[in-house]
């Protein structure tokens, strides 16, 4: 029996296959496709999260744990492919690691034999990949980033060279380093395309955060890795390069007054949370098998389709919203032979198998937060009317966001919305619609902003009004109205619907 039909495993695998279904049903069909690209970065990230609040029951260390005995730890490598989704269920798929990393060089193998003559191959979009996808199902994992990375470390490794070309970007086998290579031993092999692996992740971090790098930031690396299974020691390590203190900049998060200076702090952290798990945790983890991720939350599918909805037809690329760093790592068994020393702390694995009416019991809890939460979200939803704003900047209409608003908010709290979803810190603010201006500052008593609702203005479909921000008046948006449109079930409103690929591009340049 192939493990996903054992029932345990299926029951497990239904924690992500309700919640991914509805929500699926909930997108417009251009949606639906794009949600089908991403959805093995959401696998891969509900894979490795608990099951249960701050535990270690996720359902990696669960299914490893079911086929493991107290002398042999079992690691399974797993993908989900939904290409022929929703004519047929979800198709998840289980290969059992013969060794550390045997999985990853099947595919490495075989994206080599892909190479011979050459393949034409182009990752900078999701429907670039689809095309390449059609092409092959040589390779055991689908994700778009897996393979753009076996891509990316072939290169390094020598083994594939990208071929002169104008229009096309083709790539080769190098038969002779090829042979070369797959002569050494699977450990031998490993070995090098770890170090390899970390010569990446360094020179990433070098480019995009300014790190200076040396031989012994690898080497660093490697032992921090073994001296702590917590993401957040290895974070510390990494800024110390940097000359920051990173628990002093963790701290500011819970801090409500922030200076710009302190905000820039704050954002590092966080992007050097996407480039940790985008070119580490992730590829040595969830890629080669020879560390396990652990997220100590659980993944909730929705909310996190609901802060990557906007973004999604953008066509940029979502490594912010599809990495994060997970809580844990740890070490799996035959790992410490091609690092060069065992993890010397606990790890966070199952030390065996779970009785199944336990089992039953997890994913019954597994279940009942999916529950649980999507009927607080009920609860707190917004019943009535909405109307749905396209705001762009008056002189670049090309950046714009969609916002919607309940129907009886006042200008007041559209104008703040307006400040949080641009990026704007201005305290007064005013509109003008009709030849009217409604402001929120203190002398314009009669038009109050605080007053005034989307209501009461009885906009129709292409009403326009004007934004301007007091601070700036080159702060200046259009606002093109709908007309009054029933809310949808279970959605918090306002809600960033959509904004412009040009804006997101804008917003990452600033931020990042």
């Amino acid at each position: 029996m192939y493990i996903e039909q054992n029932p345990s495993v299926k029951n497990i695998l239904s924690l992500f296959a309700e919640p991914f279904g509805n929500k699926y049903n909930d997108f417009s069909e251009d949606m639906q496709q794009a949600l089908k690209d991403i959805s093995p970065c959401l696998f891969r990230k509900w894979y490795c999260s608990a099951i249960i609040d701050d535990t270690n029951l996720s359902p990696a260390n669960i299914i490893d744990s079911m086929y493991s005995s107290s002398e042999n730890h079992s690691v399974f490598s797993s993908r989900i492919d939904i290409s022929d989704y929703p004519k047929h269920d979800l198709n998840f798929k289980f290969k059992k690691q013969e060794y550390p990393g045997s999985v990853f060089l099947d595919d490495l193998k075989a994206f080599i034999k892909l190479c011979d003559p050459a393949v034409e191959f182009s990752y900078e979009t999701f429907a670039d990949y689809r095309s390449f996808a059609k092409t092959q199902n040589t390779l055991f994992n689908t994700d778009m980033y897996y393979v753009s990375y076996i891509s990316l470390i072939l290169q390094y490794l020598g083994l594939i060279k990208k071929m002169p070309s104008i229009h096309t970007e083709k790539y080769q086998a190098v038969k002779e380093e090829c042979k070369s290579f797959f002569a050494m031993s699977k450990e031998e092999s490993m070995t090098k395309i770890v170090d390899t692996a970390l010569d990446i992740f360094v020179e990433k971090l070098s480019q995009r955060m300014e790190v200076p790098i040396t031989k012994n930031t690898k080497n660093g690396i490697k032992d921090a890795v073994c001296l702590s299974c917590v993401t957040d020691e290895l974070f510390s390590y990494v800024f110390k390069l940097l000359g920051l203190d990173f628990d002093s900049i963790a701290d500011l998060q819970n801090t409500q007054d922030v200076s710009e200076e302190d905000e820039m702090l704050i954002t590092s952290v966080m992007y050097a949370g996407v480039l940790f798990d985008k070119w580490f945790f992730t590829p040595l983890g969830y890629y080669m098998g020879l560390f396990r991720q652990m997220y100590t939350v659980p993944y909730n599918l929705r909310e996190e389709l609901d802060f990557i909805s906007p973004v999604l037809l953008t066509g940029c690329d979502m490594s912010a919203e599809l990495f994060s760093p997970c809580n844990l790592f740890y070490m799996l068994p035959g790992t410490e032979k091609i690092w060069g020393k065992p993890q010397e702390n606990d790890s966070p694995k199952l030390k065996e198998s779970i009785p199944e009416k336990e089992l039953k019991n997890i994913v019954e809890a597994g279940h009942l937060f999916e529950i649980m939460y999507y009927n607080s979200l009920m609860n707190s939803c917004y019943r009535g009317y909405i109307y749905r704003f396209k705001i762009y900047i008056k002189n670049s209409p090309e950046m714009w966001k969609i916002i919607d608003m309940p129907a009886d908010s006042t200008l007041y709290e559209f104008g703040n919305e307006i400040n949080t979803y641009f990026g704007l810190f201005e305290n007064d603010f005013a509109f003008e619609y009709n030849k009217n201006e409604y402001s929120s500052r203190s002398r314009h008593r009669k038009l109050n902003s605080l007053k005034s609702t989307l209501s009461s203005l009885k906009l129709n479909m292409g009403s326009k009004l004007t934004y301007i921000s007091d601070g700036d008046r080159a702060n200046t948006f259009i606002i093109e109205s709908s007309k009054k449109i029933k809310s949808e079930p279970v959605t918090i409103y306002p809600r960033l619907f959509r904004q412009s690929r040009e804006i997101t591009l804008s917003e990452r340049n600033d931020e990042f």
